[in-house]
């Protein structure tokens, strides 16, 4: 096999990979290959680096210290992530990494076949990540505490995208709820830096049942149809309680 392919940049490969997703054997194999690839580069390894991918998946949990002449190549046997029958990935639930420490990843490799992804406590690198990018038959997306920074474009999340989970990262700027996927149902960016929230209430979907934001009291949402927002939508105001200060005494004081 190749990789000649992954010169090319990271648009252009992921648009590729996407593009694969069609019913055919050569398919199939192709996307099985480029699935290890895609894994190793989510959690920032080259695929040159395996002695350093072998420590570092053991480091997680996600695999058992490897015995001599095992497999790497086979995802479906890692911790947490789920294969369907032709053996691509469908589920990465990746909760609370077994050490409890922020570890690196990159969304923007997460496998094309994915369906469900769930992360909490990683460590994103880059001050943005494109939407666009994420695998076009993800239903539900989930990354908690993952130190997520600048700004989340919902108007390119994945056409079946149905849930949506950015709770407790640094995300700021403005969030457009407009043009969301038809099948949405619940997203949470709770605990963010969001400054403005831009809402059309023709525009959310009929299974949209609620978009929770918490933000600091300088947010502000603006609504483009109508005095009120639609009542789906709550933005709740942070409210910094500064605890009394005490007098400490000191011993024959």
């Amino acid at each position: 096999m190749t990789f000649s392919f992954f010169l090319y940049p990271l648009s252009m490969v992921q648009v590729i990979l996407n593009a694969m997703l069609i019913n055919s054997a050569d398919s199939v194999n192709f996307l099985r290959e480029c699935q290890v690839i895609s894994m190793m580069e989510v959690l920032c390894c080259r695929h040159s680096q395996v002695d350093y991918l072998k420590r570092r998946l053991v480091s997680l949990g996600i695999v058992q210290p490897f015995a001599e002449g095992e497999n790497l190549a086979n995802v479906c046997g890692w911790a947490s992530v789920v294969c369907d029958d032709n053996q691509l990935v469908t589920v990465i639930a990746w909760g609370y990494f077994q050490n409890h420490k922020r570890n690196i990843i990159n969304l923007d490799w997460l496998p094309p076949t994915l369906t469900r992804v769930d992360i909490t406590f990683g460590a994103y690198p880059k001050q943005r990540f494109d939407t666009r990018l994420w695998p076009r038959n993800l239903r539900s997306a989930t990354f908690t505490e993952c130190g997520m920074r600048g700004s989340i474009d919902l108007r390119t999340l994945p056409e079946k995208m149905e849930t949506l989970n950015l709770s407790f990262n640094e995300l700021s700027g403005t969030v457009h709820l407009t043009e969301l996927p038809p099948r949405i149902s619940k997203i949470d960016i709770n605990h963010n830096n969001i400054e403005k929230v831009v809402v059309s209430n023709g525009e959310l979907p009929k299974t949209l049942k609620k978009v929770n934001f918490l933000v600091n009291k300088k947010a502000r949402a603006v609504c483009l149809d109508g005095r009120t927002l639609d009542q789906r939508v709550r933005i709740m105001h942070e409210v910094l309680i500064r605890e009394p200060k005490r007098k400490v005494y000191m011993p024959g004081s």
